[in-house]
């Protein structure tokens, strides 16, 4: 099952959140407690709970200087969704993944898997693309979205000529590396994450957030984010050597319960150590192993709508040698049991309302 969206301007965005969630209360944090009170400021600030019947989750949505939107995801949608766009207006996209992942498309440039601490920056032009975040898949990001026709305002005559020179160079092996984002150094995701963690008020975070943008947007058009400076020193991996990591992850997979080792897989695949361990979090965004276990929970998330299979058939199916290990790495990963995992599908399924495509 899928759900399809079209997107033609943030307006439009903000009407499809409105219809997937719901408004929450000013001063509700997204830990469901009191982040501080109303007042000045709140017509700045807007934050929507996902319905149970498209998934879990929450969107804050944050006005941030002048025609600039900060936006926060933290959800796993219910089925496949897919958001189609297509920005008729100017506009400048900058998108850090905290986890999960979604695949992501823009026109004129290969289909990715934007996963943990990968950054995305669009040029300053029309956008045009999709991203699919599939069913069950958590995905956590911030989000920071400017008009380029009034990037002057913002960055000011020399800013704006640094920026246009820096998305110029973005066409050539940087452009690549900025939307992989694999090499992304401490400094970079130290200001994403203090942006998606923050727990000051609400009507104190609007300031916090606008000097952490002006300091992100400094090291954007000067070209300097650390892990991307130098074009010739980054990874870079061949299509054998893509190939090769992306058999590993099969091998891996075919083998749960008893993972080949980091050395067993570079042999095999006649791939260095080194090589193998980086390329494979350039492309899947995590480690070796830590990837794996992803996509073991994954798959544990459609095995759970087979009402046939118990909990203990589905550890095993996965890898697990009995269902206490398993129930407790699934809720390390989806914040739920297995079998309330379930019950919450069934409740959704049985009151699901709306249109649905397959």
């Amino acid at each position: 099952m899928r759900r399809h969206y079209f997107i033609d301007s943030s307006d439009k965005f903000v009407e499809t959140i409105c219809q997937m969630a719901r408004m929450v209360p000013p001063g509700r944090g997204r830990d469901g407690g009191q982040h501080g009170e109303g007042g000045q400021g709140q017509e700045r600030f807007a934050r929507y709970e996902i319905r149970e019947e498209y998934g879990t989750g929450s969107v804050e949505v944050y006005q941030v200087m002048e025609h600039s939107t900060l936006v926060l995801f933290d959800v796993a949608f219910c089925d496949d969704v897919i958001f189609e766009y297509d920005m008729k207006s100017h506009y400048v996209g900058v998108t850090y993944c905290i986890d999960g992942e979604m695949e992501r498309h823009e026109q004129g440039y290969e289909g990715f898997l934007f996963a943990q601490n990968h950054l995305f920056v669009s040029k300053s032009a029309e956008m045009k693309g999709r991203t699919c975040q599939h069913e069950g898949q958590r995905y956590q990001c911030v989000s920071l979205n400017m008009n380029s026709e009034h990037m002057i305002h913002l960055l000011g005559k020399s800013g704006i000529e640094l920026w246009d020179d820096t998305m110029g160079r973005l066409e050539r092996l940087t452009r690549r590396q900025y939307v992989t984002g694999g090499q992304l150094g401490e400094v970079v995701t130290n200001i994403f994450r203090s942006i998606f963690y923050c727990e000051l008020p609400e009507k104190s975070k609007i300031l916090y957030y606008e000097g952490k943008v002006k300091e992100l947007l400094s090291l954007l058009v000067s070209g300097k984010l650390p892990g991307l400076e130098n074009d010739e020193t980054a990874m870079l991996l061949d299509d054998y050597e893509i190939r090769q990591i992306r058999l590993g992850h099969e091998r891996l997979m075919e083998n749960r319960g008893h993972p080949p080792t980091l050395n067993q897989l570079s042999k095999e695949l006649a791939i260095s150590r080194n090589k193998l361990a980086k390329g494979y979090k350039l492309i899947y965004g995590k480690t070796i192993y830590d990837h794996y276990r992803t996509t073991c929970m994954q798959d544990a998330v459609v095995l759970l709508s087979d009402l046939n299979k118990s909990v203990q058939d589905i550890a095993l199916d996965i890898g697990y040698s009995n269902a206490s290990n398993f129930c407790n790495a699934f809720k390390r990963e989806f914040g739920v049991t297995p079998l309330q995992y379930r019950k919450i599908r069934l409740k959704n399924a049985s009151g699901q309302s709306g249109t649905r495509t397959t």
